[in-house]
């Protein structure tokens, strides 16, 4: 009996190890490409601006400072979500109750000038009594890099009907988040790697390619996932899977 609990106990450790091993190998891929990526990236705009300054005297002060301006928020919205994924572990130790209804209206309200702007219908299905034990800070932080990205590609099919949705419900000891838009969908050929970091998916993007990996970080973090699910022309759905009391 004591040499089978040890061979479990050895055969459990192999296992952990295994695992581990494998979370390490993962993470060290993620920092070269991090490292790789995110110094060409930062020094693009870099480059951009110092072009800028050396065409300045033969441009309008007007268009050459809107043009500058352009540039420097590209790099701070890219910096911006580099910092969100370095705080992403100390973030989900911060778990408390709340209200998911109150949550995905903060998100509403830190966006609703991006959501007036692009003209597109949004609408909310949650019902009051849905909540989590998590950390709201994450789950904002994923609900709102899905609803930039519904934004901006529910626009790219028709900026007439452009919709967007976010719906909440329980299921069992799961809350089910979910955003929804009836813009230009996912190839199938790129649906498995748009969580990757840096990966555009879309020839008319605009962004840095790294919200949605932000967003499936940080629900990693909270012990959930992102599923997504997309009609190429017609639509795209991402649904995020939260453990109630994570």
């Amino acid at each position: 009996m004591a040499n089978e609990e040890i061979t479990t106990i050895n055969e459990n450790l192999e296992a952990i190890v295994v695992k581990r091993t494998l979370s390490l190998e993962e993470s060290n891929r993620e920092l070269d490409t991090f490292l790789y990526r995110a110094s060409h990236d930062l020094r693009s705009p870099l480059s951009s601006i110092l072009g800028l300054c050396h065409i300045g005297e033969k441009m309008p002060v007007g268009e050459l400072v809107e043009r500058i301006q352009a540039v420097v928020l590209k790099m701070d919205r890219m910096l911006k979500k580099l910092i969100e994924t370095s705080e992403i572990s100390q973030e989900a130790r911060k778990v408390a109750r709340f209200c998911v209804r109150e949550a995905i209206g903060e998100v509403q309200t830190r966006l609703a000038t991006q959501i007036t702007a692009s003209g597109v219908e949004f609408h909310v299905d949650c019902q009051d009594n849905i909540q989590l034990r998590s950390s709201a800070p994450l789950v904002k932080t994923i609900l709102a890099h899905l609803v930039e990205n519904a934004l901006y590609f529910s626009r790219l099919r028709s900026t007439d009907h452009a919709r967007v949705e976010v719906k909440a419900e329980a299921e069992g000891n799961t809350v089910l988040l979910t955003v929804y838009d009836n813009g230009v969908g996912i190839d199938n050929g790129v649906r498995t790697d748009v969580f990757n970091m840096f990966f555009i998916g879309h020839e008319s993007s605009k962004g840095s390619g790294l919200g949605l990996y932000v967003a499936r970080k940080a629900a990693q973090a909270l012990e959930g996932r992102i599923d997504v699910a997309s009609e190429p022309g017609h639509y795209a759905r991402f649904t995020v899977v939260l453990p109630v009391g994570a």
